[in-house]
């Protein structure tokens, strides 16, 4: 089976008192086992609407998430849940780390909603953080970690529980040039080695280079450049 994503006849509205926002119109496409997709498209052009879908963080108005065979749409809360914490690895703009545990114990949050296993959890969680660079800083709090750090320990965590799609959400937006482009770099690297499938969405056009497939979100339509 090639096929990991398929996305069909996507729409998402947003109604309000006054008025429907068509934020997503009909949107497809698909994506392939190890594949890398980028989505380009300017501030509020509903990418991260996109991803939350795909996530199953957000219901669809219309359209079909098949994922591995299974329309997401179609699955209760709890099954939900049970599908984003094994299938889906998620980074975001803002690391959303929690301040009161360490970099080590961050990462294994999602591992331990897995499976309670809290030595195996470390020593995978440890494996990680020592293969992307992070050994010294293990034991280390969000406050002491710079903000490259910070969102190193995100991938971190989007790895932890080996899952088939990771879902990347503006992950440099908060860093600078030089940070940015290590942790894009990391980011690719760790998905190719790992076999892993990643849909990356930015406003920034430096990141077509790195995907093996680009598309550009623009009024509610996505299509492929």
């Amino acid at each position: 089976m090639d096929k990991l994503l398929e996305v069909k006849g996507l729409v998402k509205n947003y109604i309000t008192e006054s008025e429907t926002l068509h934020i997503l119109k009909e949107i497809n496409f698909r994506i392939k086992y190890k594949e890398k997709i980028c989505i380009t498209g300017e501030s509020g052009s509903g990418k991260s609407t996109l991803l939350n879908l795909i996530g199953g963080l957000d219901k669809a108005t219309s359209g079909s998430i098949i994922f591995e065979d299974m329309d997401i749409a179609n699955l209760e809360e709890d099954e939900l849940t049970d599908f984003r914490n094994k299938k889906i690895g998620f980074i975001f703009q803002d690391h959303y780390l929690l301040e009161e545990f360490t970099a080590l114990e961050n990462v294994m949050i999602p591992y331990l909603m897995n499976d309670f296993n809290k030595t195996k959890g470390m020593e995978k969680a440890s494996k990680i953080l020592t293969e992307i660079g992070l050994k010294k800083r293990i034991n280390h709090y969000p406050s002491q970690l710079s903000g490259g750090e910070k969102q190193r320990v995100a991938i971190a965590r989007a790895f932890i529980n080996n899952p088939g799609l990771i879902l990347a959400d503006e992950p440099t937006g908060n860093l600078d040039e030089k940070n940015a482009q290590s942790v894009l770099e990391l980011l690719f690297d760790i998905t190719v080695k790992e076999n892993h499938s990643l849909i990356i969405v930015s406003h920034s056009n430096q990141i077509l280079k790195l995907a093996g497939k680009n598309y550009h979100l623009e009024n509610g339509k996505l299509n492929l450049i």
